[in-house]
């Protein structure tokens, strides 16, 4: 593994982020909900690295900067040096004026859950505690001030909000020993209101684990094996009670020469990389497969293409059209996503009804299969979406490009 591949991955992932965030990309926003402070600190590390990124975010920040939490920042900002922000603001400084790219135009997405928090209960700890205590409310014990004062906020700031919340009904507390835990009062409610809630994703403990050992990768770049390996080791030690808060699978044994090597795909899989909060599918896609009219179409071992109805699953569908996109997320390395008009040269299928060719999608149930003859729809555009498929298809599609639609109907005597 080269040295540059956890700074690569370390880029992918701040895009991956900001874009889920309204800024202008075409990478796949995560499905965890994005913590904007530890962002903005964790991406004025990357900016040399990749000054686009540098420009769209600067002018996602002077739009919607006020979404943000001062006091958080600088509280974080500690964890990733303490020239953080001093590096934000020159940068701000030197940066084109902002040219109004990013957009942030609707906030029900997992992604977006945070802000959305946010607009609803300020940005004053509240948010972040809602949704840490949604997070481990299906089964859990509850949370103390201790363990939420790991969000960024003094331990004086997290108890008084947490008195409000339960004073408010909101939250519910009980004694445990000498330590109060807290819980929502009703999680359904809070979720029915504010869906889609993700999981946390705990990106305020990971992103600061990230930048230390993407300045570890820069500084020993070059250096002899045994030399990467053992600043490595230091550095994995120091930062070891920080990484068991995120109950990570156990780093694999291997000799010093590789360590380094070992280490940087460890981190790129299971901390830069953050498993799906629950199934990759969306509630009512179908999948099947793609194949000419008059060719057999067989089953396949795996499904790599799937159509998501409008409604009910009928004999004549209208249905978005849903592709596998590569990840840097395990544990597939892929995710489903809805497809655009600017990507039907890529896929075979679209590439034939490009070319008015006669083409079908199969679904199978068991045993028995369905054959749909396929045309297109007309394209649905990005901020229609959320209203007509669910605001989950939503987050998948492109918010700079119109989706493609198909029309699916039923082929005549087809089941089999």
């Amino acid at each position: 593994m080269r040295t540059n591949d956890l700074v690569l991955a370390a880029i992918k992932l701040a895009w991956s982020h900001w874009v889920g965030l309204g800024v202008r990309g075409t990478a796949q926003p995560p499905d965890t909900a994005i913590d904007p402070e530890a962002l903005l600190c964790f991406t004025v590390g990357l900016i040399e690295h990749d000054p686009r990124l540098g420009e769209e975010v600067i002018d996602w920040y002077r739009q919607f900067g006020s979404h943000l939490s001062g006091p958080r920042m600088n509280s974080l900002g500690r964890q990733f040096g303490s020239t953080v922000l001093a590096e934000l603001q020159a940068y701000e400084a030197r940066a084109k004026k902002s040219a109004g790219k990013s957009e942030l135009a609707h906030l029900a997405t997992p992604a977006r859950s945070l802000l959305r928090l946010r607009c609803a209960f300020g940005a004053n700890a509240r948010a972040e505690i809602i949704l840490e205590l949604l997070d481990e409310n299906e089964g859990g014990r509850g949370r103390t001030v201790l363990a939420l004062s790991e969000l960024g906020y003094s331990k004086r700031n997290v108890a008084l909000v947490l008195d409000e919340l339960v004073l408010a009904g909101v939250v519910t507390s009980n004694s445990e020993g000498n330590r109060a835990r807290y819980r929502i009062s009703n999680a359904d409610a809070v979720r029915e209101t504010f869906g889609p809630i993700p999981k946390s994703g705990h990106w305020h403990v990971r992103l600061p684990i990230i930048a230390e050992f993407v300045k570890l990768a820069l500084r020993i770049h070059n250096k002899d094996a045994m030399v990467q390996s053992v600043e490595a080791h230091k550095l994995y030690e120091r930062l070891r009670p920080r990484l068991e808060l995120l109950d990570l699978p156990p780093l694999p044994m291997t000799i010093a020469g590789t360590y380094w090597a070992t280490l940087q795909g460890w981190l790129i899989a299971h901390v830069i990389g953050h498993p799906r909060s629950d199934s990759d599918r969306l509630e009512g896609m179908l999948e099947g497969a793609w194949g000419r009219k008059g060719r057999a179409i067989q089953r396949p071992a795996d499904f790599g293409s799937a159509v998501l109805p409008r409604g009910k699953h009928s004999e004549t569908m209208t249905c978005l059209d849903l592709v596998q996109v590569p990840t840097i997320s395990p544990p597939n390395g892929w995710a489903w996503a809805v497809l655009s008009v600017a990507a039907t040269n890529v896929h075979s299928h679209t590439i034939g009804l490009d070319r008015s060719e006669p083409w079908q999608f199969v679904i199978w149930n068991g045993n028995r299969s369905t054959t749909y003859d396929v045309e297109y729809d007309s394209p649905i555009q990005p901020d229609e979406i959320a209203s007509t498929y669910g605001t989950e298809a939503s987050s998948r599609a492109r918010a700079d490009r119109p989706a493609v639609q198909l029309k699916l109907r039923r082929a005549s005597s087809t089941d089999h």
